[in-house]
């Protein structure tokens, strides 16, 4: 995100949401096609995955670069999706 806040003296950007967001993105992408791999999920529901957090991938950008931030529940309706994938990762 390019949110700006001061320092002494100056403004400075923050980054922390778009970054937060795109660890927590790669790395469900990175544990969905793992399971994939190994047959813990089938073909159609990795990509059904992968395809949700492409999506929150995209959204987020969007919501970043417009607002500056992310929203309470802009980000928590984000976890929730986090939280599904987590749980069909889980078996």
């Amino acid at each position: 995100g390019l949110e700006a806040h001061v320092d002494p003296g100056h403004y400075a950007v923050n980054r922390a949401d778009r970054e937060a967001v795109k660890q927590r993105v790669d790395t469900l992408r990175h544990q969905v096609a793992s399971a994939r791999r190994t047959g813990a999920l089938s073909k159609e529901k990795a990509a059904a995955l992968d395809r949700d957090l492409a999506a929150v991938w995209r959204d987020a950008q969007a919501l970043i670069t417009e607002q500056g931030f992310l929203s309470a529940g802009e980000n928590a309706s984000f976890q929730r999706l986090f939280a599904y994938v987590q749980g069909q990762l889980a078996g």
